[in-house]
């Protein structure tokens, strides 16, 4: 009985000392683009109005046409586009 609770606190205890080790974040490279993609980030960068306007189809038998915004800002590492987009 005593190997048996013995065993059971020296997996519990395992488990718990991998446990706080598997939630640690992991690190994210710092990185840097490049000139030309740094000048195409930088084009859509800011809040832009838009007007748009859909086909006629089965659901919207005459059309239709709308006005909205989207906005773009840098994403996570500065390497992407995060685009909200508001109709």
């Amino acid at each position: 009985m005593r190997s048996r609770v013995w065993i059971t606190s020296l997996a519990i205890a395992i488990c718990v000392s991998t446990a706080g080790s598997a939630s640690e974040a992991p690190s994210v490279p710092n990185l840097e683009p490049g000139p030309e993609l740094r000048r195409l980030l930088n084009a859509f960068l800011g809040t832009w109005s838009i007007t748009y306007r859909y086909d006629p189809s089965d659901n919207i038998p005459n059309g239709g046409a709308g006005q909205g915004q989207e906005i773009y800002r840098p994403g996570p590492g500065g390497v992407s586009l995060i685009e909200e987009f508001h109709s």
